[in-house]
């Protein structure tokens, strides 16, 4: 990998960009269907929504501010070139940064041009390249069957190959590399690019580079790649194989990108990549948006775009549909002091609405009083709790909200905190799922061995590990040339009799597994998803998860148990086995197939937190009313009645990482003002001046935050409380 590919320049400082129009007046009004349906399409849209969904050819900018509607667009931008322009879904590729927001523009267009749009793909960046590298994984050097490492799992790889070189982790902790190696992916930089790149301290990039070189030996070995391979590989694989590249570039005649301020450098370059021949790409975006950063996201992406191509429409969504005059004024103010942006003031039909709530408390108990105080008006006036949420900078500031809010009996759920599918019951199923899919899976076999216990040790695992390498085996492959083969009287060392039983015995319960992972499979491949027999397997691979769990002994071990937490991981089982059985029938419904068992270890592999966010907010549990807690950077996407952003302090927002550099406050202030435009209705926004923070007085401790200086007061009331203090 070598980032010297990407052409792009740096600067944010640019001229203004002009905004290309497109001439609606050259349309002629007739009766033909095209023109009727592109009437259709167009109900409903403002001027600029319009221009955005009419322009067809060519490369397309959509600045989409806050709450400007640009899912609408996006979508009927995708239905405008199916329905009348002859285009057919399978030329399109629409990236997004959510699972849960690819299925809703596919659900979305589906509805708008009436017909199967399956082929049409809808995706994340990450399933968008796993798609491609399950076509064309062995011109890497890996099987279709590779397997996808979370962040847990890349963690267990990476102790591992601690120990292997014998690396003290008192000298860097694996986390630490983990987190250099995953910027170096997102600059698409491999372990020789990074001894000499600036992301690594000089004297720890040697070490560092030895350890990415050995991780990524360790994936290969194991069959098996992380997140940050996905993009990666799918990138090289396209600069290295010209007949691959010109495949997928015949394939996507039109490319559509949502959320482009936050792509980083690698996905910047898979885009431009695969757009390069027909240049029919749009993307959607908001630079004001742009907060991730630390995730290697370039806002640089979207503001150079007509310099990437001078021929591009650029279109303005500058009509917020979302929240009061009165917030909106407030954040034009607050985000206009940025200088590294494109010119833009959102405007809104909304009324007026209530004046900004602006609250100095002396501490952060009693800044989580008011809170709980104005929750309960709220919820007086007619408000539910699930209209309601508080943002903060950090996970800290949520000590005494939590505290405050559960004396009070006011229900609340922190999003971000609870992952369903890290708990370690639905890891220690998925891997055995992944097992029978990929026999290479070091990871997964040592997760499972001795899960649930069945009295092999980790002396016992050791040996067999250091068998295993001796013969260039997986573990898997280890354990069946030692249950298969005859070995007489030259059987291993250190295979004792009992050892050898225990064995066996485990795998003996892989061979049933494998037969019943086969049936699943076969199930799947003869079902008609048009006919009854389609629905009827659904639960086809909910089946192999039960047999998994029954056979394994691991329900049987949980039910002795006899806990509430037992039961609880129970029920979570039984909760991974109806999103099966979900997936199976969605999968089959919105692309006309039934899934392979792999395809569904793919959908949990790629659920992100933003996804559960997103899902948890619509589903019933929220419905039936919890206040939602969350950090700032999580709130993105989300939008509720009644918003109190807490914290507004020196240190905290700005945080103390980020007052040494311009490009680093300006980055903070756009999660400000994401925080903000959150807000329909109501916003709150407080400081305090005595704050405890890990449980001591922080240095910042009572300095207001500096963005208050760009907060016009004549929005706001502080009731007397001396917010605006040291500022007006």
């Amino acid at each position: 990998m070598n980032s010297s590919a990407s052409t792009r320049p740096t600067s944010t400082k640019e001229t203004p960009l002009d905004e290309k129009t497109v001439n609606l007046n050259n349309i002629e009004v007739d009766s033909s269907p095209t023109v009727q349906n592109t009437e259709k399409l167009l109900q409903g849209l403002n001027d600029s929504q319009s221009k955005a969904v009419s322009q067809v050819d060519g490369p397309l900018l959509v600045f989409a501010g806050a709450g400007s509607g640009k899912t609408r667009v996006l979508t009927r931008r995708i239905a405008n070139l199916i329905r009348n322009h002859g285009v057919e879904p399978g030329e399109i590729l629409a990236v997004t940064f959510t699972n849960k927001a690819a299925a809703e523009m596919q659900s979305r267009v589906r509805a708008l041009v009436r017909q199967n749009t399956g082929r049409m793909w809808v995706a994340t960046f990450h399933s968008a390249c796993l798609r491609i590298l399950r076509e064309h994984a062995e011109d890497l050097g890996f099987t279709k069957q590779f397997v996808v490492y979370d962040s847990s799992d890349s963690r267990a790889v990476m102790k591992r190959v601690f120990k292997r070189l014998k690396i003290d982790p008192k000298i860097i902790e694996p986390k630490t590399v983990l987190s250099f190696i995953d910027k170096a992916k997102n600059n698409y930089l491999d372990a020789e690019d990074l001894r000499s790149a600036s992301i690594v301290p000089d004297s720890m990039s040697e070490l560092v580079a030895d350890l990415y070189q050995a991780y990524q030996e360790e994936l290969l070995a194991c069959n098996a790649m992380d997140f940050g391979d996905l993009l990666c590989n799918a990138l090289s694989l396209l600069k290295l194989d010209k007949v691959i590249l010109n495949k997928f570039r015949r394939k996507f005649r039109y490319i559509l990108v949502d959320e482009y301020q936050d792509t980083n450098d690698v996905q910047y370059q898979l885009i431009n990549l695969l757009a390069a021949e027909h240049k029919n790409l749009c993307v959607v975006g908001d630079d004001d948006q742009s907060i991730y950063a630390f995730r290697g996201a370039t806002i640089t992406n979207i503001l150079n775009f007509s310099r990437d191509y001078p021929d591009a429409v650029v279109v303005t969504l500058d009509t917020n549909y979302r929240s009061t005059e009165n917030i909106l004024k407030i954040a034009n103010r607050v985000i206009s002091a940025n200088e590294g942006r494109q010119e833009k003031t959102m405007v809104t039909g909304n009324e007026p609405g209530e004046k900004v709530s602006c609250i100095k408390s002396y501490d952060d108990q009693e800044e989580a009083e008011f809170v709980v105080r104005e929750i309960t008006s709220l919820i007086a006036a007619g408000n539910s709790y699930s209209d309601i949420a508080v943002f903060y900078r950090t996970n800290a500031q949520s000590r005494a909200i939590e505290e405050a809010l559960f004396e009070s009996g006011t229900p609340y759920e922190i999003f971000g905190s609870h992952k369903f599918y890290e708990r370690k019951e639905i890891k220690d199923i998925l891997s055995y799922l992944k097992l029978l899919i990929n026999k290479k899976d070091n990871e997964s076999f040592l997760r499972i061995i001795n899960t649930p216990a069945r009295g092999i040790g980790a002396t016992s695992v050791g040996k067999l590990t250091a068998w295993a390498e001796q013969q260039g085996l997986s573990h898997l492959e280890a354990l069946e040339k030692l249950a298969t083969e005859n070995y007489g009287d030259k059987k291993p060392s250190f295979l004792a009799a009992a050892l050898e039983k225990k064995l066996a015995g485990f795998f003996a319960l892989y061979k049933s597994l494998e037969t019943k992972k086969t049936k699943a499979e076969k199930t799947l491949a003869l079902s008609d998803p048009d006919t009854s027999s389609g629905s009827a397997n659904y639960e086809a691979i909910a089946e192999l998860i039960r047999a998994i769990a029954e056979e394994s002994k691991y329900l049987a071990k949980l039910r002795s148990e006899e806990t509430p937490e037992a039961e609880s991981r129970i029920e979570n089982i039984q909760e991974l086995m109806r999103v099966a059985a979900d997936f199976v029938s969605k999968n089959s419904l919105d692309n006309g197939v039934m899934p392979k068992v792999e395809d569904f270890l793919d959908r949990t592999s790629l659920a992100t937190d933003m996804d559960k966010n997103l899902e948890k907010q619509g589903s019933e549990e929220s419905n039936q009313g919890n206040v939602s807690l969350m950090t700032l950077h999580l709130a993105k996407g989300l939008e509720f009645n009644n918003v109190f952003l807490v914290g507004l302090e020196e240190g905290l927002l700005p945080h103390s990482r980020s007052l040494e550099s311009k490009e680093d406050l300006e980055e903070e202030r756009r999660l400000l003002y994401v925080g903000i435009t959150r807000a329909k209705k109501r916003l709150y926004i407080t400081r305090t001046t005595n704050r405890t923070t890990f449980g001591r007085n922080s240095w910042y401790a009572g300095m207001p935050s500096r963005f208050i200086e760009d907060i016009p007061e004549s929005l706001t009331e502080d009731h007397g409380s001396g917010f605006f203090e040291n500022y007006y």
